[in-house]
């Protein structure tokens, strides 16, 4: 299999994995406090994208970016995420057509920050929240 189908199919089973586990999850309500903030590629805001803050336990919160800024959700859209420390991962794709006119994927940003382990991101949200998150990305 090539590495740019492998690469789709990844992304493809996270984005359909993350809504389910959240709907499953979403059975327990978590307390939640206001978590924004913004996201720059090379210093620029960026432009599209998605967002999530993982903690060591209990749900993830997402978020989509929009023109460089972002509010998380945990329970439901935009409604914050609980107090902690959390590893983060960004994703932005764009879609471009190949030589054969066909449409694919192409990353925005460096694949590393697409993994919790790779990334380097970490984000620490207060019992009174954050509303300046702020996540710098660079090559």
């Amino acid at each position: 299999m090539s590495t740019m189908r492998w690469d789709r199919l990844t992304r493809l089973a996270l984005l359909l994995v993350i809504p389910f586990w959240m709907a499953a999850c979403g059975s327990d309500e978590y307390d939640t406090v206001p978590a924004k903030g913004t996201v720059n590629y090379k210093g620029k805001p960026l432009e599209k994208g998605q967002i999530q803050l993982l903690p060591d336990h209990g749900p993830a919160a997402v978020g989509l970016i929009e023109n460089g800024k972002f509010v998380v959700g945990t329970n439901a859209d935009g409604d914050g995420a609980p107090p902690g420390k959390y590893r983060v991962t960004v994703f932005s794709y764009k879609e471009t057509k190949n030589r054969f006119g066909e449409t694919t994927s192409k990353a925005v940003i460096p694949n590393r920050y697409a993994n919790p382990d790779t990334s380097g991101l970490l984000v620490d949200i207060p019992g009174g929240g954050n509303e300046a998150i702020k996540v710098d990305l660079v090559d």
